[in-house]
């Protein structure tokens, strides 16, 4: 048997009995401390399992902000590709509608014009859907949508809706339109820029209405009296506050200055008898 003692002395090499390191000039220690301790190889493992853990977790919440983002995406940008379809559609009806309407007798005849708006409510209801009831205009926002009837979610999806239980668009009395302000169309996100004298433009089978603003203020989503007839021929306007909330609601008065209506005598000052829960529905 040959030892390293007598190895020597031969002058015999004994191989080094450690694990080289492949690749490498340098050995590789052995933890034997680990190695031969269940104890440590246990720990080991369990850390191993904790960081495996970890990173489940961190790619199940980057997943959840990528679906996060592509929502917000799709509210802000996405759902305005739904109200420009439904816009183009409302307005090819209503075009045709009012061209064949015989605006603006030499004698208006209030009552025959007011039943005219109600049956263009009534077919715009019909079978339970919304249709165009008039069209807006505000040039110093750059505002032309068609006016649905009604103020639903799915009525606001398809641009500005005209409030049940108030007067008809450019007819007697306090006429509400309500539109959304950062998702579908948008149309109202730029109210707030309107000031003192700018014109809103309502056009119905019965003919262009001109409105000048004269004021506006922020309420509750709850404050339905804005709505309410006050004894004028106007315009009101409501709309979720601030942008990209529903927190609050803007609230845009406006005073009617020409139209089939102007000299007509308004309905006397009167709640709305049905309950509203929010003067706009949906948000924002």
């Amino acid at each position: 048997m040959v030892t390293d003692q007598t190895a020597g002395a031969v002058g015999l090499a004994i191989p080094d009995q450690r694990r080289p390191n492949s690749g490498h000039s340098q050995d590789v220690p052995v933890d034997n401390a680990i190695i031969g301790n269940p104890r440590a190889r246990r720990r080991r493992r369990r850390a191993g399992g904790i960081w495996r853990a970890v990173s489940y977790v961190g790619y199940v919440l980057m997943m959840l902000g990528v679906v996060t983002l592509l929502f917000v995406v799709y509210t802000l940008f996405g759902t305005r590709l739904v109200t420009a379809r439904a816009q183009a559609e409302l307005e090819k009806a209503f075009d045709t509608r009012t061209a064949l309407a015989d605006i603006q007798p030499p004698e208006p005849d209030y009552a025959a014009m007011t039943a005219a708006m109600q049956a263009e409510w009534d077919v715009a209801r019909a079978d339970g859907e919304t249709g165009a009831i008039a069209r807006i205009e505000i040039p110093k926002i750059g505002l032309d949508a068609i006016v649905v009837a009604g103020t639903s979610r799915v009525d606001l999806r398809q641009g500005p809706g005209a409030m049940v239980d108030t007067s008809l668009p450019g007819t007697a009395g306090n006429s509400a339109i309500s539109a959304h302000r950062s998702s579908y169309g948008g149309e109202f996100r730029r109210i707030n820029e309107l000031e003192p004298g700018d014109q809103i433009i309502v056009t119905t089978i019965n003919g262009v209405t001109v409105y000048e603003f004269r004021a506006q203020e922020i309420v509750q989503p709850d404050t339905i009296e804005v709505a309410f007839q006050r004894g004028a021929n106007e315009l009101t306007l409501t709309s979720c506050d601030p942008v990209y909330s529903a927190a609050t609601r803007i609230i845009t008065y406006a005073d009617m200055v020409s139209g089939p209506f102007m000299n007509a005598p308004p309905p006397l000052p009167q709640p709305i008898e049905r309950e509203i829960d929010s003067i706009i529905a949906g948000g924002i």
